[in-house]
């Protein structure tokens, strides 16, 4: 869209131009400068109204516009986590292999969640490295959003993280419905790892190519924060990403959640023995 309106631009400020330039040869002086003159304030009009000037652009081009993006592999920034929420959907659904960080997630697989029993209906193999409960880390978060001004009625971030695992057990029984008695063996796996150390990133990673970094600024949640998307197995965020989770897997002891599992009933306690780091 924005190519269009500067080639637009060009073409009628060139034309503008132009003939301005033909009818003040016509005429002698003052005439002749005075048209000039507006001839040069119309290519200035085409070049604000059609979004000639570099700052009324809204897309990111990598490899004119900011330095480094290219490098990165960075191919969308948005403002927030939910504004490219069907990109996520349809790269979950496709994938073979997810892998979340997050303090809870809870949101996230909220506005996933077809799309996810789908991925693991498929076979998917899915990993999620979420705080822990009763850790440091999770009571200085619920202490800032307090601080900041949270409503009575949130829900505090230990129960999100709760909410989290539920979800994820339901998902695993809803995609195994999916599948006949004798395809079961096809239905995916989901492993859930626990983490107290706050040296720790939010991301979403699909296959080995594609990953969404969320940065962090409590007290905002998720759908508070800007997002942003890197694709190709060569881009050095994901790269990046890639081994953060890795090192935060390695003190977070994820455990495969089974059909059998009670917690999504709230008979099964909250485990708590993750490593600190």
């Amino acid at each position: 869209m924005n190519a269009r309106k500067q080639t637009l631009s060009l073409v009628l400020g060139g034309a503008s131009l132009a003939v301005g330039v033909v009818i003040a040869w016509r005429y002698p002086e003052p005439t002749r400068s005075i048209v000039l003159c507006i001839a040069g304030v119309a290519v200035f009009l085409c070049g604000r109204h059609f979004g000639l000037s570099r700052a009324s652009t809204n897309s990111v081009e990598p490899d004119s516009r900011i330095p480094g993006l290219e490098e990165l592999g960075i191919s969308g920034v948005y403002s927030t986590t939910t504004a490219e929420i069907g990109q996520v959907n349809q790269r979950i659904g496709d994938a073979r292999q997810i892998r979340v960080l997050a303090a809870t997630a809870e949101m996230l697989f909220r506005n996933v969640r077809a799309a996810l029993v789908k991925a693991i209906a498929q076979g998917c193999c899915v990993t999620v490295l979420l705080a822990t409960a009763k850790s440091e880390l999770v009571r200085d978060l619920d202490q800032m959003e307090i601080a900041a001004g949270r409503p009575p009625d949130a829900r505090p971030v230990h129960k999100g993280i709760t909410e989290a695992r539920h979800l994820l057990l339901d998902f695993l029984r809803e995609a195994a419905t999916q599948l006949p008695g004798d395809q079961r063996h096809r239905l995916g796996q989901i492993f859930v790892g626990h983490f107290r150390t706050q040296f720790r990133g939010s991301m979403l990673l699909c296959d080995d190519d594609w990953v969404r970094w969320t940065p962090h600024f409590p007290p905002a949640r998720g759908d508070q924060r800007p997002s942003f998307l890197a694709e190709g197995e060569s881009s050095r965020l994901r790269q990046l990403c890639d081994r953060h989770f890795t090192a935060v897997k390695q003190v977070s002891n994820p455990s495969e959640l089974g059909l059998d599992d009670k917690e999504a009933s709230g008979d099964a306690p909250m485990p708590d023995d993750a490593t600190d780091a």
